[in-house]
């Protein structure tokens, strides 16, 4: 590269620091939060602090100990107006420090003499993903409880550089590659402005810091494709991608419409998520009466489903009001591109759909009817671990079902088998999901079976890590000793009283396992001295909810460690030194907030000054992974190796720079002894964060083939290399980062605190 095509890093990021407008990260919680809240409410109310943002994430009180009495908030007249009068005294707690403009009233439920109040957070207007708190209010306006999360200190423009309508096209651009379907037949729906935090949603693969960006959602694919898309409104780069298909891998009976596709592929539903609309040719006069096994073991699961929900928490239907319950059956998708027959089921948003023979088994009937159940209360995000919660919760209730209603294979060999009547037989085992048949799976948060999914092949891997509740689930029903916790069952009855309660009244769209561990225990709280309904519709014959039983729901959780961080996703960072202490000499920078120093060459636009995160002070180097063909590097200042001792380069860094599976993208560390080189790999000489794997070759990078940082690293690392080789010598360091035109784009390579130092 000539010098012509060099520029300093401060000149050029004078500029983009004028016009960059994403936020800085959520600042530490204060000193204290906890005892804090502790302080403000009293002694013998629960206080758990939320592990992403800092702050407070749930007050857990009783009916004898509330959280607040409606004396102390002056008595208001309704459960709203409690609601609001303790948000106005505590939301501070939670992140929100304007709770009268911050935070808007979204629903309103009731059960059990107790009121649910939501609220979802807001910043000047724009809803926060997955930003919603929940207050449970007494009959007698004492506040019983308050859990949720909040992206707190916001500070950001809300004036997007990305227009709506290329919003719409990055969307369907990145959905047609995600899903590899073409995007001539994806259609994005009209997006609206919101502001996105990772932490709150749950996405490790995102550095923190909340971001302005496009929500929208992209449907088609001939059917196949729901995607839940957001795009960050500065830049354009995905900062949030899933397909909301989900699949299985006093009651009236249920308002039923099926339709038998007889194993030929659907008719083109690129506009229409429902597959069985009134009149359709395939739709089944009869369905209970049906001489097809599909249709008439739907028919009766559907039913079963309906029954379990109904008698059990008085629930019509998903929604709860009614909803006709819509199945496709001997289901296969317009697109050639699919299998035929469909070797699955799902809940597409609208209806359940299921392959031949898949309708054979009543629990998985049942899994996607809840999905729908889910998608009607908590709406929690299908990605990472609130996804893997959604699909826990269908299995659960799936397999209770399964155990009650008659229907299938019930011998005591299969009762926690999820799938067992399956063409292909049992999917999961709950009771041991390190033995599921769709591979070893989580039974605990720190199990080696916890899965990262850095390929995203799983949607952070709902399927494989939903074992942590399954096995929760099975403890609480059956009992067990287990990770060196005895638990005494407490029974169908209670356990499926308890976690609906959680799942329905208590849980937000970003919960993760630890807000799941308050949310049943806040539920068994809730419910003691309440006897919970059997299956159909009497008094339970176990009888009330005691303290005892909520004893043993804690010693669940205690055994599948739902408060614990798993252990992979997780960085392991190494030390500068492994004895001594690192020297300030010949070069350590934590990156100046002009970039003085740093030289930058190759592509404009790539290399930038990171103002919304950095591992010290308020800047770091920061590449972006664009979606344009790139090459541009960022060079150091001369800095003069020791003739004498060991010498290190060390520097922190996080990559999100996959295509989703598929390693496109990637970032080299190069050395040289003069400015404009010849340049040479140091990849050899790294000993700790070491590159990740090769650049795929076939997508047109400029170092395809080479040995980079590629991928998602999930945070910094420290990366380190040996640089005595070079002793005596003055060198430059660049870091250097290649991207393809096809590539969809993410948060890319964020560099911080770079230093070469002996350890004295």
């Amino acid at each position: 590269m000539s010098r012509a095509h060099s520029r300093t890093l401060a000149g050029a990021l004078l500029v983009v620091a004028a016009t960059l407008t994403a936020a800085l990260p959520a600042t530490a919680a204060p000193a204290g939060v906890k005892l804090q809240a502790e302080r403000a409410l009293g002694a013998g109310v629960r206080v758990q602090v939320h592990r992403g943002t800092g702050r407070v994430s749930w007050l857990s009180g009783t009916a004898a100990r509330p959280v607040a009495t409606a004396a102390s908030l002056g008595r208001p007249a309704t459960a709203l107006a409690a609601s609001r009068a303790f948000l106005d005294r505590h939301a501070a707690l939670f992140g929100v420090d304007r709770p009268g403009q911050d935070l808007a009233v979204s629903r309103v439920s009731r059960t059990g003499g107790r009121t649910f109040v939501r609220f979802q957070q807001e910043y000047r207007g724009l809803p926060v993903v997955a930003g919603e708190l929940i207050v449970q209010v007494a009959r007698s306006g004492d506040i019983i409880s308050v859990n949720g999360e909040a992206s707190p200190d916001l500070s950001l423009s809300i004036r997007p550089t990305i227009g709506a309508g290329r919003a719409q096209r990055l969307a369907v651009a990145a959905t047609a590659s995600i899903e590899r379907v073409p995007a001539r037949g994806l259609r994005a729906s009209a997006p609206e402005l919101v502001v996105y935090d990772p932490s709150l949603a749950g996405d490790p693969t995102l550095l923190p810091g909340a971001r302005l960006a496009w929500r929208m959602d992209v449907r088609g694919g001939r059917g196949t494709v729901n995607e839940w898309m957001v795009i960050d409104a500065q830049r354009g780069s995905v900062l949030g991608a899933f397909n909301q298909v989900m699949e299985a891998a006093p009651p009236a009976d249920a308002t039923q419409r099926i339709c038998d596709h007889q194993g030929a592929r659907a008719a083109d539903a690129t506009n229409d998520p429902l597959f069985c609309d009134p009149g359709d040719s395939t739709l089944v006069a009869n369905p209970g009466s049906s001489g097809v096994t599909d249709v008439t073991l739907t028919f009766a699961a559907t039913e079963a489903a309906y029954d379990f929900y109904a008698r059990r928490f008085g629930r019509n239907s998903i929604n709860g009001s009614g909803m006709p319950l819509v199945s496709s059956v001997r289901f296969c998708f317009p697109s050639l591109a699919t299998a035929c027959p469909y070797p699955n089921a799902q809940w597409n948003g609208t209806q359940m759909l299921y392959g031949e023979g898949w309708a054979l088994g009543d629990d998985v009937v049942a899994h996607e009817l809840t999905h729908g159940v889910t998608s009607a209360t908590s709406k929690l995000l299908y990605w990472f671990q609130s996804g893997a919660i959604n699909e826990s919760l269908s299995d659960i209730f799936g397999e209770l079902t399964d155990q009650e209603n008659g229907l299938g294979t019930d011998t005591p060999g299969v009762r926690w088998l999820l799938g067992e009547d399956m063409p292909g037989g049992a999917i999961r085992n709950m009771a041991n999901p390190a033995a599921s048949f769709q591979g070893a799976s989580a039974d605990r948060m720190r199990s080696p079976n916890y899965y990262a999914d850095t390929g995203l092949t799983d949607r952070g891997a709902v399927h494989y890590n939903s074992g942590v509740g399954n096995k929760a689930a099975f403890l609480m029903v059956d009992g067990g000793t287990f990770n060196g916790q005895t638990v005494t069952g407490i029974g169908v009855d209670k356990t499926a009283a308890i976690w609906y309660r959680a799942a329905s009244q208590l849980l937000s769209s970003g919960s993760d396992y630890s807000d799941l561990a308050g949310a049943l225990k806040q539920a068994c709280k809730d419910l003691t001295g309440t006897t919970p309904k059997n299956k159909t519709g009497g008094a339970s014959s176990t009888g009330a909810v005691t303290s005892a039983n909520c004893g043993q729901v804690g010693k669940a959780i205690t055994a599948t460690e739902m408060t614990l961080p798993p252990l992979v996703a997780t960085l392991t960072h190494a030390k500068l030194c492994t004895t001594g202490a690192p020297t300030a000499k010949p070069f350590n920078d934590r990156i100046a907030a002009d970039g003085a120093g740093w030289t930058i060459w190759g592509t404009n636009g790539v290399w930038q000054l990171g103002t919304w995160y950095a591992t010290s002070r308020s800047t770091a180097l920061w590449g972006w992974g664009g979606n344009s063909a790139s090459d541009s590097s960022v060079r150091s200042k001369a800095i003069k190796i020791p003739a004498t001792g060991k010498t290190w380069l060390a520097f922190r860094n996080s990559t999100n720079l996959q295509l989703w599976n598929q390693s496109v993208e990637g970032g080299v560390v190069e050395y040289a002894t003069g400015p404009t080189g010849p340049w040479k790999d140091l990849g050899s000489r790294f000993v700790a964060g070491k590159y990740d794997g090769p650049i795929l070759s076939g997508f047109g990078n400029p170092l395809q083939g080479r040995k980079a940082f590629t991928g998602m690293s999930y945070g910094f690392e420290l990366s380190k290399a040996e640089l005595t080789f070079l002793k005596g010598k003055s060198v430059y360091v660049r870091f250097r980062l290649a991207t393809n035109a096809d590539t969809t784009s993410f948060d890319g390579w964020v560099i911080d605190d770079v230093r070469v130092y002996q350890c004295k």
